[in-house]
């Protein structure tokens, strides 16, 4: 038997320095953002928004929350088919982006990377293919056309808590998307538990990442180190949260993974990419 998740304390919790918030900035990829979901669209393309921006736009008065929380939205995250990947190159070229052509060489099959020059506010997009490989994977090859402009809430609820060391921006994104949405069997704007227990299950790491996250957000939430308000519901959905992830039934696969515990390491190390 494994030992509890620990939980993070303000010490041990990854914090990059954070710049002021620049209003025009979010205004500008948030409507970008959209703009690009809706004429890859018209392009013949599946494109779909997650991370920051897309809880922002998914969540009422997410922006506004941002700005509240010194929240700043920098660049741009999107998962599309890999049926469009040769077309994805000469779609951005036209909406005004330059292809990182040493990056796209080396991860063409699985990622590329684009840079907006144009005006004030230069800014990157993060193009994965059918499933985004960071501390652990999540697939979206049967579900990426089911939300506009965003991805699933559930698939964005488990790409923050897929992440090993959570900084303050992923704990208040976290707080804004349990904060507006709540968890339900289906996907009609709320979080799904099916697509929750399914993850969970069959992952032995991924639940151990996920377990510990939530208890993490909990702890800082009740220790006030957020650094914003939190309404009195998110500490709820984290405890329904914590539930779920308990009570998921477990495949044989989770199960021998389980035997080996955390003797092996269950995540994997993720590089940031250099801008």
């Amino acid at each position: 038997m494994s030992a509890e998740p620990k939980v993070a304390t303000r010490k041990n919790m990854a914090q990059p320095a954070e710049r002021p918030f620049d209003q025009e900035l979010t205004k500008e990829l948030l409507d970008q953002a959209s703009r690009l979901v809706t004429a890859s669209s018209d392009a013949g393309l599946t494109m779909r928004l997650f991370g920051g921006a897309a809880v922002a736009l998914h969540s009422a008065g997410g922006a506004e929350t941002f700005r509240a929380a010194n929240r700043q939205i920098a660049d741009l995250d999107f998962v599309c088919s890999s049926r469009n990947r040769r077309g994805l190159e000469r779609f951005m070229t036209e909406a005004g982006y330059e292809a990182n052509k040493t990056f796209n060489a080396y991860n063409g099959k699985t990622r590329h990377l684009y840079q907006r020059r144009e005006g004030l506010h230069p800014w990157q997009v993060d193009v994965f293919f059918d499933e985004v490989r960071m501390c652990h994977t999540i697939d979206y090859r049967e579900r990426l056309d089911l939300d506009l402009p965003t991805v699933p809430l559930a698939e964005l609820l488990l790409q923050k808590l897929q992440i090993r060391d959570l900084n303050r921006k992923d704990v208040v994104d976290l707080v804004v998307l349990l904060g507006d949405h709540a968890l339900a069997d289906d996907d009609a704007d709320n979080i799904s538990r099916v697509v929750l227990a399914s993850v969970l299950g069959d992952d032995w790491g991924f639940h151990r990442t996920f377990i510990g996250n939530v208890a993490r957000v909990g702890e800082l939430i009740r220790g006030d180190q957020v650094g914003m308000p939190v309404p009195a519901v998110v500490l709820d959905r984290l405890e329904q949260l914590s539930q779920l992830a308990a009570g998921a039934p477990k495949t044989r696969r989770w199960r021998l993974r389980a035997r080996i515990g955390e003797r092996v390491r269950w995540y994997e190390e993720v590089e940031e990419v250099v801008r």
